[in-house]
C-alpha cells in the first residue's frame, strides 16, 4: 500500500523531493503528477501532486523530509 508523505502544488517541487528520497533508497511515486504536469491548473482540483512511498518506508521518509526542511531553513 502506498501512502502520501507530502503534497505539492508544483510538479517540480515534488520531483525534487522524490529524487531525494530515491537517493536514500526509498521507493517513490508521484500521484497525479503527470496530470498536473500536463495541466497545472488542475493542481488545486486534484489536491496537488502527491509524493507517495510504500507503507513500510513512511516513517523514514517523513524523518528525512523533515530533516531536509530544517537544513534548508538554516541556510
Amino acid at each position: 500500500m502506498w501512502i502520501t508523505v507530502k503534497t505539492y502544488s508544483q510538479w517540480m517541487d515534488a520531483q525534487t523531493d522524490m529524487l531525494f528520497l530515491e537517493s536514500e533508497n526509498i521507493p517513490t511515486r508521484l500521484g497525479d503528477g503527470l496530470t498536473i504536469l500536463i495541466d497545472p491548473l488542475l493542481s488545486n482540483a486534484l489536491g496537488g501532486v502527491k509524493l507517495q512511498v510504500p507503507e513500510a518506508f513512511f516513517a523514514k521518509a517523513m524523518l528525512l523530509l523533515l530533516d531536509k526542511e530544517k537544513d534548508a531553513g538554516k541556510e
